[in-house]
């Protein structure tokens, strides 16, 4: 019967052995579009928290069916031995770190730190063994497309129908959306594009079929022409001319001509990728002045103000090359691009960006290269050269049937458009999942169609070697549910943060937010909690002082409160001046304490802070804001002379420094 059919299908589907495939699968699907509104958590972190749960508990069910079959597979070949290199360049990278714990967790949704980065290694190794056949690596396509067909769906109707459209009481801007950036949405929907493309040119499909591929075809395109970022249409363009190139060069049909009566003769023609050739020809035109000012006219008609700053490339080179005279080896440790910045920026004072703190370099990997030094270079380049050997090979090999021509080819195609958007541009959690999950996809491929193989080491025959990879295995296990509940209990402490921050911003309620950044340090300590405790309670003693002006004498009690507002500010600031003291923000804060208490003359104040701006100057030497800080803070202190010094020196590094300016006058 229908619903005993319905049953089996169910079981076959939950039983332990596919439980994995269609865990990954549904992280394909719900990746994307997924979003949790919460004013106590933010987007960042809902992202981050369902890809690595999911990653983790896949690896989890996975390890339980290695241990039941007495057998763990691994793909053979270059790429994951290189990228095997690549997780130990970030392993030491991040060990030699100027901040280990900073390196290794973040604050749990960085996509550049070394936790996130070895769940990108699970994750592409679990896709790679996972998807062993070409209809699941089929089905993780179809996931792919379903939910770009309901994302350009979605993004469609609100350009069209305005950004109060279906705005769910979280979608306030018409380029608000669930992946990242906006450019990022741009560069989800050049997967598509490359999906379709690679999938009309090589695959039969019936018409209805072949209707749903070219719909979302151009619904990504008209994504991608609102998005207007140039370096997408140049690495579709690249990757659309190459198929094209080789499809002319290896793609054969044979005409049957008549040669006498009764008679035929094959004739071998060239193939035109012809959708190909058309692909190409319009990326190539929206890199054209003309075309950018088309796709720029278009999202100014649909309300699109899509404006990122982030380091050029003569920027990142500077910090690369200061970075890498000081830890040449081992780089500044991953997540650390922010502190490397600080200290070896370029001069970018007379910019109007001069006191933004970037978090990343151009691009992805650029970013991965100054944070992990030499190691990191030589591993980035091993795993590149390994993806451009199995690509060469997997271009040139005979394939049995044209799905499995398909599904390598147009992996192929994806992945070196991921990770050449990952050279030029710096990606969040979203697209940085898609960029390792197809590279997993890309591996899977190739095996399943014999250009690799999936090797085993079976350890159920041997009961020694078996009791020892059982009990790796379940150490393994033990430290993936430890790494979970670690990110878990960021995404908590994030929580209590967000509320501080909403009882001190909205509601003023000092105590309260006192209480959510204890409990958010008691779940992770963290230099941005103390920093805000430190905050809150310069904010009370500037209270007290001000309470107390006009009085000739104050009480003991209210003396006493004031004693110990500033000792709960100090040990605060100091307190995150000791967990990174390579971040200018840590040093400034203890300066800042100080600073608060020069008003009323406490004796040593002034010294003790122009000691913590000189340690600022010692991470951030090109910052004038540090010197006008301390102009500031000799003028408290009665002495004009150095303040005017400081001022000046403010001034040499920003001459335009209005503050600065103002201060002189």
């Amino acid at each position: 019967s229908m619903d005993s059919n319905k049953i089996q299908l169910w079981r076959r589907i939950t039983t332990l052995e596919n439980l994995p495939f269609v865990l990954l699968t549904l992280l394909i699907l719900l990746v994307p579009a997924f979003f949790a509104y919460s004013k106590f958590v933010s987007f960042l972190f809902t992202k981050s928290l369902l890809i690595s749960l999911g990653v983790l508990l896949s690896f989890v069910l996975s390890i339980l069916v290695f241990i039941k079959r007495g057998a763990l597979p691994y793909p053979k070949g270059l790429v994951p031995v290189t990228f095997g290199g690549l997780v130990l360049a970030y392993l030491f990278s991040t060990i030699f770190s100027t901040s280990p714990v900073s390196s290794f967790l973040g604050y749990g949704y960085e996509a550049t730190t070394f936790s996130f980065f070895l769940i990108m290694f699970v994750l592409t190794y679990l896709v790679s063994i996972t998807f062993n056949s070409p209809k699941k690596i089929f089905t993780a396509y179809s996931a792919l497309l379903v939910v770009t067909g309901v994302l350009g769906a979605f993004h469609s109707l609100r350009f069209f129908l305005g950004d109060d459209f279906l705005s769910l009481g979280i979608f306030d801007t018409v380029v608000a959306n669930t992946i990242g950036k906006f450019n990022e949405v741009g560069i989800f929907f050049g997967v598509a594009v490359l999906i379709c493309l690679f999938a009309l040119e090589i695959l039969k499909l019936k018409a209805v079929h072949r209707i749903v591929v070219c719909a979302v075809l151009a619904v990504s395109l008209f994504m991608l022409v609102v998005v207007n970022f140039t370096s997408i249409w140049y690495a579709i363009a690249a990757v659309a001319a190459v198929f094209f190139v080789y499809s002319a060069a290896h793609s054969t049909t044979h005409v049957e001509q008549p040669v006498a009566q009764g008679q035929v003769s094959e004739t071998p023609r060239r193939r035109i990728a012809i959708m190909s050739l058309v692909i190409a020809i319009i990326a190539l035109f929206f890199v054209l002045p003309v075309g950018r000012d088309l796709g720029s006219n278009l999202g100014a008609r649909f309300g699109v103000s899509n404006v990122e700053v982030r380091p050029s490339w003569g920027a990142t080179f500077d910090v690369f090359k200061g970075n890498i005279k000081a830890d040449p080896v081992f780089g500044a440790g991953p997540n650390r691009f922010g502190v490397a910045w600080q200290m070896y920026r370029p001069d970018v004072n007379l910019t109007n960006f001069w006191g933004t703190n970037f978090d990343s370099a151009i691009g992805y990997i650029p970013t991965s290269i100054i944070e992990t030094g030499l190691v990191g270079i030589l591993a980035w380049l091993g795993f590149i050269f390994s993806i451009g050997w199995l690509g060469l090979r997997a271009l040139f090999s005979n394939y049995a049937d044209q799905l499995s021509r398909y599904l390598v080819i147009s992996s192929l195609g994806v992945v070196a458009f991921l990770w050449a958007m990952s050279v030029v541009y710096s990606p969040g959690t979203v697209i940085v999942f898609l960029t390792f999950t197809f590279t997993g996809l890309f591996v899977a491929a190739t095996s399943v169609s014999r250009v690799t193989s999936v090797g085993e080491f079976s350890f159920i025959k041997y009961p020694k070697i078996g009791f020892v990879v059982t009990m790796l295995c379940v150490f393994v296990l033990i430290a993936s549910a430890g790494l979970g509940y670690t990110v878990f209990e960021q995404v908590r402490a994030s929580m209590h943060f967000q509320k501080a921050l909403a009882a001190i911003n909205t509601e003023n309620n000092v105590a309260g937010a006192e209480n959510f950044l204890v409990n958010a340090l008691n779940l992770s300590e963290r230099d941005l909690f103390y920093r805000s405790i430190a905050e809150l309670n310069i904010a009370k003693v500037s209270a007290i002082i001000a309470s107390a002006n006009g009085k000739t004498e104050v009480s003991d009690e209210e003396r006493d409160r004031f004693q110990g507002t500033i000792a709960s500010a100090l040990e605060a600031a100091k307190l995150a001046q000791k967990s990174d003291p390579f971040k200018v923000e840590n040093q400034l804060i203890v300066a800042r304490v100080y600073d608060t208490i020069l008003p009323v003359g406490v004796e040593g104040a002034y010294d003790a802070s122009k000691a913590a701006y000189d340690e600022a100057l010692k991470v951030s030497p090109r910052n004038p804001g540090i010197y006008l800080a301390m102009a500031q803070a000799a003028a408290a202190n009665r002495d004009l002379e150095t303040a005017q010094a400081f001022n000046n020196e403010a001034l040499k590094l920003k001459p335009n420094y209005i503050d600065a300016i103002f201060f002189q006058a």
